[in-house]
């Protein structure tokens, strides 16, 4: 399949619609590294509406700018799929922008990350995580969160 209908397929047009307009409840299905068992590979995707060329740099292919180029939607997300991708690996997204000026930054939807001062992101599957949550989750629902206390949490990711 030609990677720009992959990209194309890889997201539904109405979570990408929800993201950009700033209402995705859950954007991390969304956006990040998932692995999708269809394909047999990992979906990367990063919103980066402005920039010239994104790729994935990790582990798997050496840091090599140009060995894992993403496919830009026009939604302005990013997408590739990468077969070679393991858990615990480690990646940046290579971004070129509109200024041509090229970073490596830290995907903002990863589930795990290196501990400081390293900044990657790690490929990680929370399938095997047993969560214990059950009654907090049942509950929620039948909270006013306007009305009830909310603990906010800073985070630098890099």
């Amino acid at each position: 399949m030609d990677a720009a209908v992959r990209a194309d397929k890889a997201i539904k047009r109405e979570d990408a619609r929800l993201f950009n307009a700033g209402s995705a409840k859950k954007a991390y299905l969304t956006l990040g590294c998932r692995y999708v068992p269809e394909c047999g590979a990992c979906r990367f995707a990063v919103w980066a509406p402005n920039a010239r060329s994104v790729s994935v740099v990790g582990d798997w292919n050496g840091w090599d700018g140009l060995a894992s180029p993403m496919t830009r939607r026009d939604d302005g997300i990013w997408v590739a799929f990468i077969p070679e991708v393991s858990n615990g690996m480690i990646y940046k997204y290579k971004i070129v922008g509109a200024d041509g000026q090229t970073v490596l930054k830290a995907d903002p939807f990863a589930f795990h990350a290196e501990t400081g001062p390293a900044t990657g992101s790690k490929v990680w599957d929370l399938g095997g995580y047993a969560w214990q949550d059950g009654e907090f989750m049942a509950a929620r629902p039948t909270k006013d969160p306007i009305s009830s206390p909310m603990s906010i949490y800073e985070m630098h990711i890099g």
